[in-house]
């Protein structure tokens, strides 16, 4: 029983080593293999996604369509309050962090000119 174990492992290590050797002879034969497999599959995806679409009906809602103005308010108030935190950031003089803090005598130039 042991004997037939390595026997498989045996068979199983010289097929894998023999594998690229062979896919690479045949590299022509499983690219269209490979492509028509794919096509295959696409088609099957694509053939139930639109009997799907087709079988649904979008539903007609009678009446006419009202614009929510109060929901309308609460977005622009929103935006606004976005768009003055956006504006602080103009404002706001952040330091760099790949240069060294200044000295105190190089302040002192800065403020003088």
């Amino acid at each position: 029983m042991i004997n037939f174990k390595i026997f498989q492992l045996k068979n199983l290590g010289s097929f894998l080593k023999k594998l690229p050797i062979v896919l690479g002879e045949n590299a022509f034969l499983i690219f269209l293999g490979l492509l028509l497999l794919s096509l295959n599959f696409g088609g099957i995806v694509f053939f139930r996604y639109y009997t799907l679409s087709e079988k649904e009906v979008p539903q007609i809602i009678d009446g006419q369509l009202q614009f929510n103005n109060k929901a309308y308010q609460e977005i622009l108030e929103i935006w606004e309050e976005r768009d003055q935190k956006f504006e602080k950031t103009t404002l706001k003089e952040y330091v760099s962090p790949f240069m060294s803090p200044p000295t105190q005598e190089e302040e002192n130039e800065t403020s003088t000119d």
